[in-house]
């Protein structure tokens, strides 16, 4: 056969076959592949990267600001990348697990502890002694996609602080933001000195805390005389909520009226370990597990009151070596996974499918679910064309 130029195409055997060209079709045009790259699923984080890995102008795409953002609101809820735990046999670190394709670039945060997680932020807390760098930094704000870390001033209060919590937050009114990366955060503390509860709010757009921006005087007809600060907080609606101890009412922090309240929680025949939960809708619900292992599901109404909106029978749920469920660990509102303690292991429990996993042993000083949307974070240099740099 004799030879053809490049992009023709030779029909039949003999010499005398005819021959077709057919021109290499142009480029699809940008608007084209983003919008078909918008609908990769946020579950499988590693389809981006890989799209981004197919030539620079794909990389430029996807690692576009206007498209993080254009992709977070086209599929709203994010799904849960991992968690962050800290071992028991390892406590001077938050580390990262992953539990899909996800994997940071940074797993661990070493002298620190994680204290909250949510909107793909993790707020952390300096549990080592302070560097001379970070001497006036307790808290930190830390976004696993990038690899950023964002150290908070110290918050600094009249009256020594007896009890407190804290939970990061994304801004309601985006702006520019503290650094590259997602939009930026705020950052909600609630706590008890001798004579009153008070809130601040720091924001990431102003590098500062706020004045106290609520005060309140803890009813006496509420037992407990501080804020548990081994539990994560909730966020549901324009409020932010934290457990007192001994598990008989939370603390509510309205973020748009700047007030302080107590709410008490429903009386229940069984003491249970709670964790505080977002409800759809903005309402405010928890989780807790019974002695009979059977997890109930509570929620509050507009008015206040209390009801059982599910309760499961875990021990029918959960694989045939799982005999007892202990408590609820933690909560993944977003995409509704709970975290159980169990006597074969920690498992997950999804709510809506009602599949288990083991996904460690119980040797956890705490776990907060990382729900966030994954879009690749590249150097500069493999996103931007060269004057020599081909497609």
């Amino acid at each position: 056969m004799e030879d053809l130029p490049p992009g023709f195409l030779s029909l039949g055997r003999g010499p005398r076959a005819p021959a077709f060209a057919f021109p290499t079709p142009p480029p699809l045009l940008d608007e084209i592949v983003e919008e078909i790259l918008l609908r990769v699923p946020p579950a499988d984080p590693a389809l981006l990267l890989r799209a981004a890995a197919v030539c620079r102008r794909w990389a430029g795409l996807v690692t576009d600001a206007g498209f993080r953002r254009r992709y977070t609101a086209r599929h709203r809820t994010p799904p849960m990348l991992g968690y962050i735990g800290g071992l028991v046999d390892n406590g001077d670190s938050a580390r990262f697990f992953p539990t899909g394709a996800f994997r940071p670039r940074l797993a661990d945060r070493r002298g620190y502890r994680a204290h909250d997680a949510r909107a793909g932020r993790v707020l952390l807390n300096r549990i080592a002694p302070a560097s001379e760098s970070a001497s006036e930094s307790a808290l930190a704000v830390w976004d696993p996609v990038t690899a950023d870390r964002w150290d908070l001033p110290l918050l600094l209060r009249p009256q020594q602080v007896r009890s407190w919590n804290a939970a990061v937050l994304p801004c309601s009114r985006p702006g520019p933001g503290p650094g590259p990366g997602p939009a930026p955060f705020r950052v909600a503390f609630v706590g008890l000195d001798a004579d009153e509860m008070f809130a601040h709010v720091y924001s990431s757009q102003r590098g500062a805390w706020g004045e106290a921006e609520a005060t309140g005087d803890l009813p006496n007809d509420v037992p407990g005389d501080r804020i548990d600060e081994t539990m994560a907080g909730a966020h549901a609606g324009d409020a932010v909520y934290f457990a007192l101890a001994g598990g008989t009412g939370v603390v509510r922090f309205h973020l748009g009226a700047r007030s302080l309240t107590v709410v008490p929680l429903p009386d229940r025949p069984y003491p249970a370990r709670i964790v505080l939960r977002a409800m759809e809708g903005g309402g405010l619900g928890f989780a807790e597990v019974d002695r009979q292992s059977t997890l109930r599901i509570w929620a509050m109404d507009n008015a206040g009151q209390w009801a059982v909106t599910r309760a499961v029978e875990l021990c029918t749920q959960l694989p045939a070596q799982v005999s007892s469920v202990y408590y609820v660990v933690a909560s993944a509102d977003a995409a509704g996974v709970l975290f159980l303690c169990t006597d074969h292991g920690l498992y997950t429990y999804d709510l809506q499918s009602r599949q288990s996993i083991k996904v460690w042993s119980n040797r956890f000083n705490d776990i907060f679910p990382f729900e966030g949307f994954y879009t690749p974070v590249l150097p500069r240099a493999l996103t931007v064309e060269g004057p020599s740099a081909g497609a």
